[in-house]
């Protein structure tokens, strides 16, 4: 029956990809952390929501997390996918939802006509690049490491949902594995909760295929 399901939307023009049956799956694990990692940032009052905006659409694109939200007025939804990975096997407090979520309900984030505000200082754009990016890159690699969808598969998956400028796992191979642990694990210096992938702690990647699809039947495989 999946088979079935498979080539049926193939034959639609989408492009389906092959998860395990975990809390979120694939790419709304990678996604939902990484907006509440947006808002505990503005909750902590690191920076405004504009500034993080600004920070995270200038560095890897997709037009920021709150714009995001704005668009779809998923708050709620998000917070529903956080407390069912906190209450997943592996899960832990780091994934429950911040109360600005719940308390933010589906109102947006940024008024109409509202002015921008000062531009983030240094500081501020370090601070809010590091942990944005130890999230998403920490989430990728365990999403990866867990065995949730083919590597290749949640590079393109990623990069296309989510609207970044490159896959996530393009962007760690760039930034070397020494730089992902870094990030990571200090951001676990911070949030004790937070699961590092052993592949990052190890500093050993995963390999991947780029724009590279192999579909095999019985002994013979298509390149």
């Amino acid at each position: 029956r999946g088979a079935r399901m498979l080539d049926v939307l193939r034959k639609l023009g989408k492009v389906p990809i092959v998860t395990a049956d975990v809390a979120a799956f694939a790419a709304d694990d990678i996604f939902c952390n990484y907006i509440c990692e947006a808002v505990r940032l503005a909750e902590e009052g690191v920076a405004t929501p504009a500034q993080i905006d600004k920070v995270v659409n200038d560095a890897i694109g997709g037009g920021g997390p709150f714009n995001v939200m704005d668009l779809t007025r998923g708050n709620l939804l998000v917070a529903h996918c956080q407390e069912l990975m906190r209450d997943a096997p592996g899960g832990s407090p780091w994934f429950a939802p911040p109360a600005q979520l719940i308390r933010q309900g589906n109102a947006p984030w940024h008024r109409k006509g509202e002015p921008a505000g000062p531009e983030a200082t240094d500081a501020q754009k370090a601070t809010v690049l590091d942990r944005i990016l130890a999230v998403l890159l920490g989430r990728t690699y365990a999403v990866a490491e867990n065995g949730v969808c083919d590597p290749s598969d949640l590079n393109w998956l990623v990069r296309t949902s989510l609207g970044f400028n490159e896959g996530l796992l393009d962007f760690g191979q760039k930034l070397g594995a020494d730089r992902v642990a870094e990030l990571c694990l200090n951001y676990r210096k911070e949030f004790p909760d937070f699961p590092v992938p052993v592949c990052v702690s190890e500093r050993k990647l995963p390999s991947y295929l780029r724009d590279v699809l192999i579909s095999r039947d019985g002994d013979i495989a298509l390149v």
